[in-house]
């Protein structure tokens, strides 16, 4: 009767051991699976933005090749404009002194 006494006594400890707010190993792994996918999925989006930011500067830079290019064609174009304008204000001169004689 002792012995059953004892076997009862430590059974019940047992179950309510099991009953305790401590996680098991179960829970354990459940929650460094969802820890584990959760940095999988950081690692994922980060690579994302890698390749998207590299992207970005790829077409800045080609944007600025662009656009300096679109800057010395128009100080060529600037350039040229000045030149034709003292030319056509020289002959404008010109013309004006030859009718008038001086």
């Amino acid at each position: 009767m002792k012995n059953q006494m004892t076997l009862l006594s430590l059974s019940f400890s047992l179950l309510l051991g099991a009953c305790s707010n401590e996680p098991t190993l179960g829970d354990n792994l459940i929650s460094q699976g969802e820890s584990t996918r959760a940095l999988g999925e950081q690692w994922n989006k980060g690579t994302s933005m890698i390749e998207d930011g590299e992207k970005m500067q790829k077409k800045g830079r080609k944007m600025v090749k662009d656009g300096e290019k679109l800057i010395r064609k128009g100080e060529k174009s600037v350039e040229r404009g000045k030149e034709l304008k003292a030319e056509s204000e020289a002959a404008g001169k010109a013309a004006a002194e030859a009718t008038t004689g001086a």
